[in-house]
């Protein structure tokens, strides 16, 4: 994970470089400021990442009112607009991890069902003793 993240960190430091370039008026665009707010959500992402299953569909909601992306103007840091906006941008894109998540708890959960009925076949245990 690790190494995931030094990979989703340097992307932002060259795309924010280069959009920082680009714009005329971006010399206060604060790239550690991005990379902050990231790194507390990637924190947050694996600390409910590592809770049981059951409780996935509570924390996508959580997680969704907190990050996501939207339009609320009390949401945003006014000290910081520009950044303020792009991480949110940015975050918000990184929510659907959890249903990622959630998509290999329910595959998973599958196969060991499809293991447990191949064994059953294998032993050739009749349906009535199962």
């Amino acid at each position: 994970m690790k190494g995931m993240l030094r990979t989703v960190y340097a992307y932002i430091t060259d795309e924010m470089s280069k959009l920082r370039q680009n714009l005329n008026n971006a010399k206060s665009l604060n790239i550690d400021y991005i990379k902050n707010r990231l790194y507390r959500f990637h924190f947050e992402f694996l600390s409910r990442a590592q809770l049981p299953p059951s409780t996935l569909d509570s924390t996508i909601s959580e997680i969704g009112d907190k990050y996501e992306f939207s339009a609320n103007i009390f949401n945003f840091d006014w000290l910081n607009p520009l950044q303020s906006i792009l991480e949110n941008m940015l975050i918000s894109g990184h929510t659907r991890g959890f249903h990622l998540a959630k998509s290999m708890h329910s595959k998973d959960a599958l196969i060991k069902l499809l293991n447990l009925s191949i064994s059953f076949l294998q032993q050739k245990i009749p349906e009535a003793e199962i």
